[in-house]
């Protein structure tokens, strides 16, 4: 798989209060065909955000717009259908205004209150030499929520924001205390993911299943389009503790945690469950020179999915980062991680060995 992202950023004070950013981001993905999958995958995306913010002293006010195209083309060639070559093209939009109103009691206390309205519309075209099927999902509808950052003592922090969508509750909450060279944080978040419905399965699984008739119709593809997008919706939660220690040269970074994820919509090809996982994860950077950083990263996670299959998996990476000049930074780095998954049924093993790497230029004007 190869990714390419490009994401110009404009920052501009206008005055002692007031700040304007507006950032795009341009995304492009490729996905060969392997000797398990055959499947080429094309995926381009563009993103913009702009955000007004005024800081609050004490009463402020932040206005934000979002705006999300996503296109993605899915080939499957026969030899994996057994039937016919197949194509799905997913299609996503997203569009969202939003507003705060933040109030502050000095310097250890900001409240906000926000409030918003949203559209997020996403399509699927699956197309065989015999069979068109178009499938829809929309998530549109207003949103509303607060956050809050306190400080209770010059070291200590405590951030959080709540949003309740017409597609579920999302949170995120942030407690750190600083010491001396350490510094301790206990983090806590839930978000929804919206996902464009997906038929990559073969239409013989579907007809199968019951989900469409074995030789779709117009009629039955009405009346089964509801239950096959109930696929595009679902819950995470990640709960984690970070420890941060910076020295003169050297920062070390520990972190363990646990993350699930539940489907709240599913479809009879998909399975009704929770994913669970727990990991354990250290990286530690040393700044050789004022310009040069290297660094070395290494993960472990343990998980368990809905199918009842527990996976193991071992990431390591090494990395570099080096200032070229005041306004300019590269830094890329190497990543291998390990793979074995057993299933609780068979006593079968499958091992995984994926092998990465990454560059990135970042230049401020």
């Amino acid at each position: 798989q190869t990714r390419a992202n490009f994401s110009p950023t404009l920052e501009r004070r206008l005055n002692e209060r007031q700040s304007l950013r507006l950032q795009g981001n341009g995304l492009l993905i490729r996905t060969d065909p392997r000797d398990d999958t055959h499947r080429t995958l094309r995926t381009r995306a563009s993103n913009v955000q702009l955000s007004w913010l005024s800081r609050p002293a004490p009463m402020g006010y932040a206005i934000e717009a979002r705006s999300l195209n996503e296109h993605s083309t899915v080939e499957t060639p026969e030899v994996i259908t057994g039937t016919n070559a197949s194509r799905e093209i997913g299609e996503t939009r997203q569009r969202s205004l939003s507003a705060t109103l933040m109030y502050a009691w000095g310097e250890e206390l900001q409240i906000g209150v926000l409030a918003g309205v949203e559209e997020d519309r996403r399509r699927v075209t699956f197309d065989t030499p015999s069979t068109k099927l178009q499938l829809d999902r929309d998530f549109d509808g207003p949103f509303g929520g607060f956050q809050l950052t306190w400080h209770p003592t010059p070291r200590t922090t405590f951030a959080g924001r709540y949003e309740r969508h017409e597609t579920g509750r999302t949170w995120n909450a942030d407690f750190s205390h600083r010491m001396r060279r350490t510094t301790f944080a206990l983090i806590s978040s839930q978000s929804t993911v919206r996902n464009t419905p997906t038929l990559t399965t073969d239409l013989g699984q579907l007809a199968s299943s019951g989900l469409i008739a074995s030789t779709p119709t117009s009629s039955t593809l009405t009346a089964d389009r509801n239950a096959v997008t109930n696929a595009a919706l679902g819950v995470q939660r990640n709960l984690a503790l970070r420890v941060t220690y910076e020295g003169v040269r050297a920062t070390l970074n520990l972190t363990s945690g646990r993350f699930q994820s539940r489907a709240l919509l599913s479809a009879s090809t998909q399975t009704n469950g929770t994913d669970r996982s727990r990991y354990h994860a250290a990286l530690v950077s040393y700044r050789l020179t004022p310009n040069v950083t290297p660094s070395a990263g290494l993960r472990w996670n343990r998980a368990q999915d809905g199918l009842g299959v527990s996976r193991r998996e071992w990431v390591g990476s090494l990395g570099l980062s080096v200032r070229l000049s005041p306004q300019t930074e590269f830094s890329g780095g190497f990543s291998l991680l390990r793979s074995r998954g057993t299933s609780i049924a068979t006593s079968d093993s499958s091992l995984t060995v994926v092998r990465s790497a990454n560059v990135r230029l970042e230049h401020r004007f």
